[in-house]
């Protein structure tokens, strides 16, 4: 294998895209850094305490207005409402005795055969002069009867006033939403390159990072595109004003890869860079390097490079009413704080593949018709666990309704990464020889690690939607989801190798354990539009 290496030496709350060739000229474009993690967490406690003064100023403001509407309504006045009358007399006080003829007033509720009366004295006049009389005893009565049934403070807060004060009613509740979201793209080294010039000398290595006229197939920022998903959530009410529930959902995104392959016979020329670093070859050589995968009267070859990812994720949830208001023009709100556990899960491989047949010995190298299969692997594992908290808030008027959710999960992320390769060839006589290792992909760097790190998780989502009927709305809005720590394949790549452990070397395994493992972490997004249905009964 090391015969085919071409080089001057001997080589992822309830009612709150396939991969075409990049040729960047040599050069890599990423993907603009977010802001530090610490700065969204900034942003998402500012915006739980902005709800929490909404909902402070909000029932201030409904306390006022109930304390104007009492002022409005002056004592002694009697309701319209027949199961709100009230003479308003206060409790404890005591009838002004007053000389005059006992007056009677009756009220009588519309469906109540129950008759409430009080009695008051009337000055008497005297008929002649029009003066009031002298003063008599009054006559024995019936103790005067206060009508003290609940007085209307002008603002009902019970749960039917204007649609109800919590949007549609029922105690369960139930929504499925398509989602339309894409992730932060993945980050790897320069993969497959091509080159405008097809020959090589000493001096110069065609298709090696740097060198002129060398053009990046793939690699760099690869772009995962646009993907669908899916997001179920389910919920429970314990009681009909909707003070106390429970919730769970979960969501995941289409299963999908990214794939590139070139190939040719060997025009145009392939090859697959690396960084070369092998000081104990004679002479020794450290430097920009490549593997040729088609090269003009060498080897005819076809390489592809596979980013495959899977994000999904699960969460649980208490919610606990912490106010809700209605206003005079019926537009109402409420603000829930929420509680609970949370999982993720992102799993991602980065294969590359590569099939040669040598089409014309080399000097030193295997015979023509040869056939080689190198295979490399880099495949991560995530999964968070963690306890969230966070508030959702819903404003209601009439039928249109929007609701803000901003939760963060606090925990740790176990971190899985599994490096694998191997290289089988197949001479033109049948024998079959297999060995451990591609390319990226030695014993210095094959096998399997994990290990746990704390993770934060912040999320925020809106939405906007209509209420069809009590049992029924749709609504549309937008997701931002960000995990600190997470392990990528792209990043677990190291790209210099020692090439005297590759099949072919003129001298054994010598010199620095290249390519070796080391821990490198990131960060990773997920955002996206959503349109779903809720449910409620």
């Amino acid at each position: 294998m090391f015969a085919l290496r071409a080089g001057n030496s001997a080589d992822g709350a309830a009612p709150s895209p396939a991969f075409s060739a990049r040729q960047l000229g040599g050069s890599t474009q990423y993907p603009r850094q977010l802001g530090k993690p610490k700065d969204l967490v900034m942003r998402t406690t500012c915006l739980l305490a902005c709800c929490l003064g909404l909902c402070l100023l909000s029932t201030a403001s409904a306390r006022d207005m109930m304390e104007g509407r009492r002022k409005e309504a002056p004592a002694g006045a009697l309701s319209t409402n027949p199961y709100q009358v009230g003479l308003g007399r206060p409790t404890g006080a005591r009838p002004v005795p007053a000389l005059g003829r006992p007056i009677v007033i009756r009220a009588q509720s519309a469906d109540s055969s129950v008759v409430h009366t009080a009695n008051f004295q009337e000055p008497l006049k005297d008929a002649a002069a029009g003066k009031p009389a002298a003063a008599q005893p009054a006559p024995a009565q019936t103790p005067a009867t206060d009508l003290a049934l609940p007085a209307t403070t002008g603002v009902d807060l019970s749960c039917d006033t204007c649609a109800g004060m919590r949007g549609s009613s029922g105690s369960f509740y139930g929504s499925v939403e398509f989602l339309l979201w894409r992730m932060r793209n993945s980050q790897t080294p320069p993969l497959i390159t091509t080159s405008s010039v097809a020959s090589r000398d000493v001096d110069f290595i065609p298709g090696a990072i740097g060198s002129p006229g060398t053009i990046i197939l793939f690699g760099g920022g690869v772009d995962h595109g646009w993907r669908p998903g899916t997001r179920l959530t389910a919920g429970y009410w314990f009681d009909p004003c909707q003070t106390l529930g429970v919730e769970g959902s979960v969501f995941g995104l289409e299963h999908r890869a990214v794939t590139y392959q070139a190939g040719s016979n060997g025009i145009p020329a392939i090859f697959r860079p690396f960084f070369n670093y092998s000081p104990t070859l004679n002479p020794p050589f450290i430097g920009e390097d490549v593997q040729d995968v088609a090269f003009p009267n060498r080897l005819a070859g076809t390489v592809v490079a596979s980013l495959d990812t899977r994000l999904w994720g699960a969460e649980a949830n208490l919610r606990k009413s912490l106010c809700y208001g209605l206003t005079r023009r019926c537009t109402s709100f409420n603000v829930d704080l929420i509680g609970g556990v949370r999982y993720l899960s992102l799993d991602e491989s980065l294969q590359i593949d590569e099939f040669l047949t040598v089409t014309a010995q080399p000097n030193g190298g295997p015979d023509a018709g040869t056939r080689f299969v190198l295979h490399d692997e880099f495949r991560t594992d995530n999964r968070f666990y963690g306890g969230q908290v966070g508030a959702h808030a819903e404003f209601r008027r009439g039928k249109i309704f929007m609701d803000v959710r901003a939760k963060v999960a606090l925990g740790v992320t176990h971190q899985e990464v599994s490096i694998d390769g191997a290289t089988v060839a197949t001479a033109p006589s049948g024998v079959v020889a297999v060995r451990q290792g591609g390319l990226l992909t030695q014993p210095t760097n094959i096998g399997e690690r994990d290990r746990n790190v704390f993770s934060i998780v912040p999320e925020i989502g809106v939405n906007v939607g209509y209420q069809v009927t009590d049992g029924l709305r749709v609504f549309a809005g937008y997701s931002f989801m960000y995990w600190t720590n997470v392990v990528r394949p792209g990043d677990q790549v190291d790209r210099v190798v020692n090439v005297t452990q590759l099949p072919g070397s003129p001298v054994p395994f010598s010199g620095p354990a290249r390519p070796a493992f080391s821990w490198n972490d990131t960060d990773f997004w997920a955002q996206g539009f959503n349109i779903g249905l809720e449910m409620r009964y």
